[in-house]
């Protein structure tokens, strides 16, 4: 990594930005963009081992699996507008239950979901910007990552299908259909019904493969991204920020 770096920071240099002329925010942001290239299948390996995400001692946040993302598609979307505190409580619910079924089953009224939700928050011991942190780690989302546009939303199609796509799974694979609603990440579970069914279009991957590449092309891009930032502030007179 410290090639790579140097490289970006002659890069700069060479642009008339020495290092001492960046933030502490842009220099870790920097680093952090030249490890991603440098190990760019590093967010998708921990995927595919289907790894939580400590968010305080004790208290884990995993990745969202088919289950917990029908529950906030059918119930809490209906309850409490996206992007709103609560729903963003929700998510965290979701998230931190993920595996585990019987925490959903009695969550179809709004009352009882919201006193469930809010009971579930007094176990996280930490500050809100961790918890949203720990939550973005959970979809891939890293907060030195330079923004980008959104990646298209999973679509209420794709959202209806799921139970179709576990019971087909457990058809040609023997694996319960529980397993895949609640006990792998809904990525790995669509990501493993488009190669058995070659259909690509079902999700946004069609593959471990074609992940492993994406990866390696948006750490690249997100480098990029960086030194385009770094350089646009310096041409807009040095304002503080990235």
């Amino acid at each position: 990594m410290a090639l790579r770096l140097q490289a970006c920071l002659d890069d700069l240099r060479d642009k008339g930005i020495t290092a001492d002329k960046l933030t502490a925010v842009e220099l870790e942001a920097l680093v952090y963009a030249c490890s991603r290239v440098d190990n760019p299948y590093r967010d998708i390996n921990a995927e595919l081992c289907e790894q939580p995400v400590q968010v305080c001692k004790g208290v884990y946040l995993w990745p969202v699996t088919a289950g917990a993302q029908i529950w906030l598609t059918d119930y809490a979307e209906t309850w409490w507008k996206k992007g709103t505190i609560m729903y963003r409580w929700a998510q965290v619910y979701a998230l931190h239950n993920a595996r585990n079924p019987d925490a959903f089953h009695s969550l179809t009224d709004k009352g009882s979901a919201r006193r469930a939700v809010l009971k579930c928050l007094l176990r996280f011991a930490c500050h809100r910007s961790e918890l949203t942190v720990a939550v973005n780690r959970c979809y891939g989302v890293h907060y030195h990552d330079a923004p980008k546009g959104e990646r298209a939303p999973v679509n209420d199609e794709q959202v209806n299908d799921f139970a179709r796509y576990a019971a087909i799974l457990e058809a040609e694979s023997g694996i319960p259909v529980r397993h895949w609603l609640w006990g792998r990440s809904l990525v790995l579970m669509v990501e493993t019904f488009s190669k058995m069914h070659a259909i690509s279009h079902a999700f946004a991957k069609g593959g471990v493969l074609d992940e492993m590449d994406r990866q390696f092309n948006d750490a690249l891009e997100n480098l990029a991204r960086v030194k385009s930032l770094i350089v646009r502030r310096f041409e807009d007179g040095g304002k503080q920020g990235t």
